[in-house]
């Protein structure tokens, strides 16, 4: 490999080195060091070595600074369209940097050429009227410089008839000889030039001028448009009438495209959203484009001839300015934020990139800065830092920690407070989906992981109290919530949700519970033990005298002489102690019913939400409940209070039965109808608990028959009775394993 391309393959890797090294500082900005490396590669190896750059910058900047760093992967479609970017204004340097040689080299030797002919073709004409032996020498000298031309040359008539051509002229305008005698150079001309081409032959033919020069554009025989410099002489016959135009055609086309390729990227330049500013070594302005005037207020008069301080808000450390000119200096690229000042006095962050322009030599010339006004994301990110501080803040002391995960990468992320709730290490990753269910008690994540699954499968949200267990053994409460995310498909693509900490309120809950049930059974027994007080004192005398009557009627049948009149005064007796006795029940009953026998129209769906209401605050949350209302149903005679104590007492029941037999998804379905045979009410209350056997559902409705281990087995009894009393009737449907469903039935109000 030669020497000059052995250089074209360094460069690449000497940049990777150098913004490995400054990728802290520079990041995101990945081309800052390789579009230089090309543009040096193109100018100390030529052509092909700025290809070599480019075909090395290309893949290196891609693997080693496009996310994802050291991978052949683009995060983002933008990434790939930056590396198609590169690739183009590399390749347009190095075809730049190849034609300008070329044309440069071209050019100079046509003009010389070109002017040495013409000043030739000059004199020999002159010398031709002269002497003949002159002419011959000059018609053999401009034989020779006529063929053997490096740029185009002709003859043509006034009328525009080509007379003679050279073969470089034949080359440019791509016609044969023959071709080009058959026209006149007008039907070759671009239409844009006509004008001005033949205003500059009348000229010479005026004589207002002895030569002229056009730059102007020939339609090649291909279609094709080639720029051309011009310089025609008129050469004058003896008897002093224009005899023919001496044209010389210098093909500028290269130059031309060139030209126009800066013009371009000076518009860029001028129309670019972000400012750039051009100063020489010593820091003085010498150009600003027009973003600068609407970033910092100051013209581009007011700011050529001053050093960029005038923006200096002095707010920024001296040392960072110190750090900038030292990097510039010794020919690095800076890139950093400056808090600038506006004109008018506002301050404004900037984002700089400042890199050093060389000369040929190597030594600074200028330095050009790159600015975008980076205000506005600075505010947000202010902005977010403080509403994320808050939230930390506000999730801390609510004991509220917030988490998404993605279910098909099963990946997660937790916030600060998630990770104190579960006492996980903040420096760990967060745990995946099977790892998660050490963080709970066997039971909480069977009941957990099923509303997880109903929530990806289904697209259920849920809601429920775990219990936690912490890697020191320590255990917690904490509310667990969570709702599924969809795309714009519809499809569930990740679950995201909270944990709260409720380990203070559910041990007061559970305290509160269970005084509320201690209260609440010893006020049971206290009613039940009133109850039987009164029921034996009001029959202690009637079973007495029964008691007595029956030994009387014994004695006078053991004694074979039943005196009819006795036997049957004491059988009389009893009865009517036996009835007495009956009395005293309805008596008894009637009284404990006292004060809520009073009836009205009741609305069935308002009382299943009271109902399921209490349910909840009495403890028995975390069930899922289903309610089949019916909006149309009329309303129901009945007592409030007593219906809703139906309600509870069948809604708690079925809660109690699935909790006790260790139901993960507790589902409670309560529906309202009318009866099918009667013009009734008719309300269902049923679970997905283990049911209930044959002999339990027989006894169900027993008092004092219980399958709850404290259990008085009132609740159904009284509920019967309730029910009956308004003139309903309440039963039981079962299935072994498949849940009970209780129902009843109301009069409708008249």
């Amino acid at each position: 490999m030669k020497q000059p391309l052995a250089i074209a393959v360094i460069l690449p890797f000497a940049a990777l080195a150098l913004q490995w090294v400054l990728w802290p500082w520079i990041e995101p900005f990945v081309w800052f060091l390789f579009l230089p490396t090309v543009l040096v590669a193109a100018r100390l190896t030529g052509y092909r070595g700025g290809l070599i750059a480019t075909a090395l910058s290309a893949p290196i900047a891609w693997y080693f600074f496009i996310p994802p760093r050291l991978a052949w992967q683009m995060e983002k479609p933008a990434h790939l369209g930056s590396v198609v970017l590169f690739v183009v204004v590399a390749y347009l340097i190095c075809e730049l940097q190849r034609r300008l040689e070329r044309e440069h080299a071209e050019t100079a030797d046509a003009l010389a050429e070109a002017r040495a002919a013409n000043d030739k073709l000059a004199r020999l004409y002159e010398e031709h009227r002269r002497t003949d032996e002159q002419l011959r020498e000059t018609r053999a000298r401009f034989q020779a410089t006529f063929e053997q031309a490096a740029v185009g040359i002709a003859h043509t008539a006034p009328d525009g008839r080509w007379l003679r051509v050279n073969h470089k002229l034949c080359e440019i305008l791509g016609y044969s000889e023959d071709d080009l005698r058959a026209r006149r150079f007008q039907d070759i001309t671009h239409p844009d030039d006509a004008a001005a081409d033949l205003d500059l032959l009348q000229d010479m033919l005026a004589r207002r001028i002895n030569t002229g020069r056009l730059e102007k554009r020939y339609i090649r025989k291909d279609g094709g448009i080639v720029w051309v410099n011009l310089t025609v002489a008129l050469s004058w016959s003896a008897d002093d009438k224009p005899d023919y135009f001496i044209a010389v055609v210098e093909d500028i086309d290269a130059r031309k495209r060139a030209e126009d390729a800066l013009r371009k990227f000076s518009r860029v330049i001028e129309q670019t959203a972000s400012t750039v500013i051009i100063t020489d070594p010593e820091g003085v302005i010498e150009y600003v484009n027009p973003r600068f005037s609407a970033s910092s207020g100051f013209s581009a008069q007011e700011a050529i001839g001053r050093q960029p301080n005038l923006i200096k808000s002095g707010l920024t450390s001296a040392h960072i300015y110190q750090e900038l000119w030292a990097t510039i200096r010794r020919g690095a690229v800076w890139q950093g934020e400056l808090l600038n000042r506006r004109k008018d006095g506002s301050l404004y962050w900037e984002s700089v990139i400042i890199s050093p322009i060389r000369d040929d030599k190597g030594r600074i010339t200028h330095f050009a800065g790159i600015k975008d006004d980076i205000t506005e994301r600075k505010r947000n990110e202010d902005a977010l830092r403080e509403r994320e501080a808050a939230l930390r803040e506000a999730q801390r002391l609510a004991g509220i920690g917030n988490w998404r995960w993605d279910v098909h990468r099963d990946t997660s992320t937790w916030s600060d407070e998630l990770y104190r709730i579960f006492g996980h290490d903040p420096a760990l990753p967060p745990a995946d989906f099977t790892s998660v269910a050490h963080y709970f008690a066997p039971e909480s994540w069977q009941r957990l992981s099923a509303a997880v699954h109903a929530a990806t499968a289904e697209g259920v949200p849920y809601k429920l109290d775990v219990e936690l267990v912490r890697s020191d053994g320590s255990r917690r409460w904490a509310l667990a919530r969570g709702e599924p995310v969809r795309d714009a498909s519809g499809r569930i693509v990740a679950l995201r949700g909270t944990m709260q900490d409720i380990t203070e309120r559910h041990q007061s809950e559970v305290e509160l519970r269970a005084l509320r049930a201690e209260m609440e059974q010893l006020l049971t027994l206290h009613v039940a033990s009133q109850t039987a007080a009164a029921i034996a004192h009001e029959l202690n005398q009637p079973l007495n005298a029964i008691t007595t009557y029956t030994e009387a009627a014994k004695r006078l049948l053991r004694a074979g002489n039943p005196q009819p009149d006795r036997l049957l005064h004491a059988l009389e007796g009893s009865a009517r102690q036996a009835q007495r006795a009956g009395a005293v029940m309805r008596e008894l009953l009637g009284f404990l019913h006292k004060g809520e026998t009073v009836s009205e129209a009741v609305d069935l769906n308002k009382a299943v939400r009271r109902a399921l209401a209490i349910v909840e605050s009495n403890g028995r949350g975390g069930f899922q409940s289903v309610v089949e209302l019916a909006p149309q149903l009329r309303p129901v005679w009945a007592n409030r209070l007593q219906l809703e104590k139906v309600l509870v007492n069948l809604i708690s029941n079925a809660v109690d039965a699935m909790r006790q037999a260790g139901v993960a998804r507790q589902r409670i379905t309560v529906g309202l109808g009318t009866a099918a045979d009667e013009d009734m009410a008719h309300v269902t209350v049923s679970d997905v608990g283990p049911g209930l056997d044959e002999h339990t559902a027989r006894r169900v409705f027993e008092p004092f028959f219980s399958t709850k281990p404290k259990g008085l087995g009132l609740g159904l009894a009284i509920s019967r009775s309730l029910v009956e009393a308004h003139g309903g009737r309440l039963w039981v449907e079962t299935t072994p394993g498949a849940g009970a469903s209780f129902h009843f039935t109301l009069p409708f109000a008249p």
